[in-house]
C-alpha cells in the first residue's frame, strides 16, 4: 500500500492530546493478544457536513437538470461500498505496521458469541452501513465481551464507527471543488466490557472533486474517500509506535 511508513517513524505522531501516549496505552497491544475486529459501522447516506439529508427521489430543478444533461452524474452518494473498502484499508493498515495483532475474521464472525451478540438499537434506528457478515454489535453488550473470551480466547475487541461527509473546498454554492471528510471513532474493550481506549480521528482528502449545480462524478468522490480512510487508519496506528 501506499501508506505513509516513514510518517509512523516519527516520534512526533505518537503524541495524544497535550502529551504523548502514555506507558499504559502503549502497552495495550505489547503482549501481542489479538484483538476482534467488532464492529465497523458508518452512515449510509453521504450528506454535506452539517446540512440535512436529500431525498434521492426529489433532486429539484437544477440538479435534475444537470442530471438529465449526464446521466452519470449523481448529487446522492451512499456508502454501501464504501465501507467494505473501508473495513479492508483498515485491516491492511493495521497489517502493515504490525503493532495490533487482528483476530482472524472467520474466528470472530462465525463464533456463537457474535452471532448471539446484541444489536445496537441506535444503529439500527440511524441505519447504519456495515460490511458483508458484519452486524450492528453494541459495544455496551458486556455479556459479548466476555462470551467471546470464553468461547475464543479474544479478550478485546474493537469497534469502528465511521462518519463520511462531503464539504464544498471552494466555489459558490454548490458549483467549485468538493472534498471528502472522513471521522473515525475507535473503541477497544477488554473482556469485561471496560474501556481501553477510546478516540476520535479526523481527516480531509487533500485532493478534490468537481461538484455543479450539487452533482458530481461518484467515482471521483469514492477515490477521495479511499485516501482518507487510509490517513485516518495510519494515524490512529501511529499512536502506538515507539
Amino acid at each position: 500500500m501506499k501508506i505513509f511508513k516513514a510518517v509512523f517513524l516519527i516520534p512526533g505522531l505518537i503524541c495524544l492530546f497535550s502529551g504523548c501516549v502514555s506507558s499504559s496505552k502503549a502497552a495495550l497491544m505489547a503482549d501481542r493478544e489479538p484483538v476482534a475486529l467488532v464492529s465497523v459501522t458508518s452512515n449510509y447516506d453521504i450528506n454535506w457536513k452539517d446540512e440535512e439529508s436529500l431525498d434521492p427521489k426529489v433532486p429539484g430543478l437544477l440538479v435534475g437538470s444537470a442530471l438529465k444533461k449526464d446521466p452519470a452524474l449523481t448529487f446522492v452518494t451512499n456508502s454501501n461500498e464504501l465501507i467494505n473498502t473501508a473495513e479492508g484499508i483498515l485491516r491492511s493498515v493495521l497489517a502493515d505496521f504490525d503493532v495490533i495483532n487482528l483476530a482472524e475474521n472467520e474466528r470472530v464472525l462465525h463464533s456463537r458469541a457474535y452471532r448471539e451478540a446484541r444489536i445496537s438499537s441506535y444503529q439500527t434506528r440511524q441505519k447504519k452501513a456495515a460490511p458483508a457478515n458484519f452486524r450492528l454489535v453494541d459495544y455496551r453488550d458486556r455479556n459479548f465481551a466476555a462470551a467471546l473470551a470464553s468461547e475464543t480466547g479474544i479478550r478485546r475487541s474493537m469497534y469502528v464507527e465511521f462518519d463520511f461527509t462531503k464539504v464544498m473546498r471552494s466555489g459558490f454554492g454548490k458549483n467549485g471543488k468538493l472534498q471528502a471528510c472522513v471521522e473515525m471513532l475507535v473503541i477497544i474493550l477488554d473482556e469485561k466490557g471496560k474501556t481501553l481506549y477510546r478516540k476520535d480521528f479526523t481527516a480531509w482528502s487533500s485532493d478534490t472533486a468537481e461538484v455543479s449545480q450539487a452533482t458530481y462524478y461518484e467515482a471521483d468522490l469514492l477515490r477521495l474517500f479511499d485516501a482518507s480512510i487510509e490517513e485516518i487508519s495510519v494515524d490512529f496506528i501511529s499512536q502506538f509506535g515507539n
